[in-house]
């Protein structure tokens, strides 16, 4: 479960989640080939966002979205597994702090 109050950590999120979530083809004339299981089952595609109401109660949460997703148990090991699918943007985000 991931609340994101910019559209860029949106869209973030949302990559991370749906590269996670489904099997894609390179191309579709090339043979399908062996393709790793899914790691996450995307339960909604559309973020949940506060109601009218929340956001009279609360103005600050009228950029608030909501994602989330249901992992598989025991498929992946997170510390090995995920990190190196995304070592790249580790290291781009390590960026940050160097300046």
């Amino acid at each position: 479960m991931v609340v994101t109050f910019h559209s860029i950590e949106d869209k973030i999120v949302k990559y991370f989640f749906k590269s996670l979530s489904e099997n894609k083809s390179i191309s579709r004339y090339v043979p399908s080939t062996e393709q790793p299981d899914i790691l996450l089952k995307l339960v909604q595609k559309k973020p949940i966002i506060p109601s009218k109401e929340e956001i009279r109660v609360n103005p600050p949460s009228r950029s608030a979205k909501l994602r989330y997703v249901l992992k598989r148990k025991d498929f992946y090991e997170f510390e090995t597994d995920i990190f190196e699918k995304f070592k790249n943007l580790l290291i781009i985000e390590s960026f940050g702090n160097k300046l």
